[in-house]
């Protein structure tokens, strides 16, 4: 079990972390922080403080069904268009 991991799938860099962070590797070169742990109290607070690139997918969050990598690069596109 890891604390902190990162990944890259077709040039796009992945950070997983249990805790949402304020930077992250390639934090400035794009790279998606995927984390859980804030249940849904405070959901909007992080989404403006983290920004586009930090995606919760606690369980919680997305009424307890998966969500796919597909799905989590969508949303991150779709945060950056509303910006």
């Amino acid at each position: 079990m890891k604390d902190y991991h990162t990944f890259k799938e077709n040039k796009q860099q992945y950070v997983l972390f249990h805790y949402p962070i304020l930077e992250w590797e390639g934090y400035f070169r794009d790279s998606i922080l995927i984390y859980v742990h804030v249940h849904n109290n405070h959901s909007a607070y992080f989404a403006k403080t983290l920004g586009p690139n930090a995606v919760n997918v606690g369980a919680d969050m997305l009424d307890f069904t998966p969500i796919s990598q597909t799905q989590i690069l969508e949303l991150v596109a779709k945060r950056k268009q509303e910006q």
